[in-house]
């Protein structure tokens, strides 16, 4: 049980980290200002968008994030997208 939730947080991690990595030409969805570089105030307020959406994750509130709470969190997620392009 320990083993899974290292994996999946290692894996969610992953998953919030990665739109840092934008490739070459790509905006970094950090990058605020639109300057190509990313600024400690930039860096400092997407780590505080990621910490508020793991409150969004944690449905019940225990401070674990469960896989069935990040199955159900994404799903909603792609449902809200789905919704907003008809």
């Amino acid at each position: 049980m320990k083993q899974s939730f290292v994996n999946l947080s290692i894996l969610l991690g992953v998953f919030l980290a990665a739109p840092a990595y934008a490739g070459e030409g790509k905006p970094l969805p950090m990058d605020a200002d639109g300057d190509g570089l990313v600024s400690q105030a930039e860096w400092e307020e997407a780590q505080r968008k990621r910490v508020s959406m793991f409150s969004e994750i944690d449905a019940d509130g225990d401070g674990y994030l469960t896989r069935e709470e990040i199955r159900q969190h994404f799903r909603q997620k792609r449902r809200d997208r789905s919704r907003e392009t008809f």
